[in-house]
């Protein structure tokens, strides 16, 4: 099954808002881009939407479950700062167990971290782009057997 790693799309500038960061939600041009990945995974099957508890995050994703008929799962540790290895570790072993594709959201600290530990691990990236390849809005199409991620795609953000 695939496990598609997603950064939350374009949200503004961090300086100019002033509450808390993870109510941030996204710009119009985020909201542009979400509806963008929605797309790229409408024909795709989907079993789980699993997203930083970061508004922005679980905005970039809504479309996504809406699409497939499933909730957005609220996971702590998708959040900015979290340890990348234990995130690799949880997002693997659930996409082993699922009957279709996870699709998990979260910062442009954690899935670089995360993209760099699975090559590491032996996974093969196709394409040009090297695992620090994270821009807003996009994602990496990560095919899992036996347990192992074994192939990556990035995809850019279309906007």
């Amino acid at each position: 099954m695939t496990l598609y790693l997603v950064r939350h799309a374009h949200a503004g500038s961090r300086r100019a808002w002033e509450g808390d960061q993870d109510d941030r939600p996204l710009s119009d041009r985020g909201i542009a881009q979400a509806g963008f990945l929605a797309a790229q995974l409408a024909d795709q099957p989907v079993a789980a939407v699993w997203s930083s508890p970061a508004v922005r995050c679980i905005q970039t994703v809504e479309g996504i479950a809406a699409a497939a008929g499933v909730g957005v799962g609220v996971e702590g540790f998708l959040l900015e700062g979290s340890d990348a290895g234990k995130a690799v570790l949880r997002l693997v072993e659930e996409t082993t167990r699922l009957d279709g594709s996870l699709v998990a959201c979260s910062h442009g600290d954690l899935i670089p971290r995360a993209v760099g530990l699975l090559t590491t691990d032996g996974m093969r990236i196709d394409g040009d782009e090297g695992p620090a390849m994270c821009k807003k809005g996009s994602m990496w199409a990560i095919e899992v057997e036996g347990g192992r991620a074994v192939t990556a795609r990035y995809i850019a953000p279309g906007l």
